[in-house]
């Protein structure tokens, strides 16, 4: 039984031994997927040694589903995990958004920019 006490999760993401590998970049909707990136026997061993726990493989398996960190065979299982998450992301481009200003902090943009010139050309 895996003591909750110990965040298994938030020690292997110190170590780099669980990382996001999906969606890589921030405009994309998908939930995050989290995965083991060394092999299992690695990470359970370094959890075991470092809470003092004996624990199964099955029980750390569960730990990590429960925490929403996944582990594959193989990178075919991968894909086919990242390809069913896809069908479920809406795919329409997001709209570029053009930066709204005032008339008033225009003209002190435009103040602020003739003071500066002005402030160049005396130094020259």
């Amino acid at each position: 039984m895996i003591d909750p006490i110990f965040d298994y999760a938030s020690f292997l993401k110190r170590k780099l031994m669980v990382g996001q590998v999906d969606p890589w970049r921030r405009t994309d909707d998908g939930k995050p997927l989290y995965v083991v990136l060394v092999p299992v026997d690695v990470a359970l061993k370094e959890c075991s040694e470092w809470s003092g726990q004996e624990i199964t493989r099955t029980e750390f398996i569960n730990y990590l589903k429960l925490n929403d960190i996944l582990c594959f065979k193989n990178v075919n299982e991968f894909q086919k995990i990242k390809e069913d998450l896809k069908e479920q992301i809406d795919e329409t481009p997001l709209k570029p958004r053009k930066r709204q200003l005032s008339e008033e902090h225009k003209e002190k943009l435009r103040n602020n920019a003739k003071k500066a010139r002005e402030k160049i050309s005396n130094n020259l």
